[in-house]
């Protein structure tokens, strides 16, 4: 789903710098980079099978300028790079550490940057992140 929003709403990438975070197979960064005219897409997970996949996925799709890398949500303070957009898809699962999601979002994302999430609406998988979205910060 999240690959084709970045598809069908491609000028809303134009000139921006991409962060997807669980990448996973990497098709939302890909359809990023492919098909539009981003800055820079940045694919990060944290387990390193996954990563290997991305990048393989990045190279099978001829996607030179992917940068993809691992990316712990707990421990990233000396990550200094800043985005205009944030992406994921299906992030959130029992035990996700939402609280540091929405503290990465918070440094991660450039003033007046914004976040695009496809979550799952079962089990209340949603209402569990943004019980930690501080609404001073963030409009939801």
């Amino acid at each position: 789903m999240l690959a084709r929003y970045v598809i069908l709403h491609r000028e809303y990438f134009q000139d921006k710098f991409v962060l997807e975070l669980g990448s996973g197979t990497g098709i939302a960064g890909i359809a990023v980079l492919k098909f539009t005219s981003c800055k820079n897409c940045l694919l990060s997970d944290y387990v390193p099978e996954i990563i290997e996949n991305s990048r393989r996925n990045c190279h099978q799709n001829k996607m030179a300028k992917a940068i993809v890398m691992r990316l712990n949500w707990k421990d990233y303070d000396s990550y200094i790079n800043r985005y205009d957009i944030i992406i994921g898809s299906d992030i959130v699962a029992p035990g996700a550490p939402n609280k540091e999601v929405c503290q990465l979002l918070q440094k991660f994302l450039l003033p007046g940057g914004s976040a695009l999430f496809v979550l799952p609406k079962k089990l209340g998988y949603i209402d569990s992140l943004l019980s930690h979205v501080d609404p001073k910060v963030f409009d939801v």
